[in-house]
């Protein structure tokens, strides 16, 4: 009979086996799904570069030219030479935007809430998909420097006025 109660009480040992064997591969099952977690979590954060965090010196702006498909950021930030001066800073980006041949800016002026008008001329053979991407791109150059509204007067060769438009920075939101 001895050999039944051995047999028996093997019988109630297993179940405690089973039950340790099972609560530890759920355990590490557990750990291993937490660590995936983990590790996928910080696998898609966007990885910080050492340019992010360099900021560029005063007086530097980012400049902005028309593609064909919108706007697109020049490759290099642009050191502007008077950055106090506005009416020399406008002058400056005038001169150095990037914009389609037959498109120019002919003039422009500031009034005391710091509304820049630019008075520019183009000739026909510009589309109204160039001419719009152009303006977007005018528009986000002059907003860097903190003016109030961009008013973009056309004018014909003679200096007539043939348009004027006011924009703010939520003219252009697509571009």
């Amino acid at each position: 009979m001895k050999k039944d109660t051995n047999h028996k009480e093997n019988k109630k040992q297993r179940p405690k086996r089973h039950s340790k064997l099972i609560f530890g591969m759920l355990f590490l099952l557990l750990v291993g799904i937490l660590s995936a977690c983990a590790y996928f979590e910080k696998a898609s954060e966007p990885e910080m570069s050492e340019q992010e965090f360099i900021q560029p010196p005063p007086g530097t702006v980012q400049l902005y030219h028309a593609t064909e498909d919108g706007i697109e950021p020049d490759s290099e930030l642009y050191q502007l030479k008077q950055p106090d001066n506005l009416t020399a800073t406008i002058e400056e980006l005038v001169e150095c935007m990037q914009l389609d041949e037959h498109i120019s800016i002919e003039r422009f002026s500031i009034d005391e809430e710091k509304n820049v008008s630019l008075y520019i001329t183009r000739d026909g053979e510009v589309s109204s998909e160039s001419w719009l991407l152009n303006q977007a791109a005018i528009v986000k150059n002059i907003e860097e420097l903190e003016i109030n509204k961009v008013i973009i007067v056309l004018i014909d060769e003679n200096g007539n006025e043939i348009s004027t438009a006011t924009y703010s920075d939520a003219s252009f939101y697509y571009y």
